[in-house]
């Protein structure tokens, strides 16, 4: 027994259609978040290496010339 066609206005993806892509959004969201977090500890890290690295060389103990 075949069911009659459903016309083409009435195809949706559905519950799991939304769910897949909620899974995703939320998937995407703690991705970008912990992604920022990282990114602003290592730029931070940097930041006092940089700073670190140039009162060394003010001091006249940086690595400059030495062997």
């Amino acid at each position: 027994m075949l069911s009659a066609p459903t016309p083409a206005g009435n195809i949706t993806a559905g519950l799991g259609g939304f769910l897949v892509l909620f899974f995703l959004a939320v998937s995407c969201w703690f991705l970008f978040r912990s992604m920022n977090t990282r990114l602003r500890r290592m730029r931070y890290e940097s930041g006092d290496l940089t700073s670190k690295h140039k009162q060394e060389n003010a001091d006249g103990r940086g690595d400059a010339g030495e062997v």
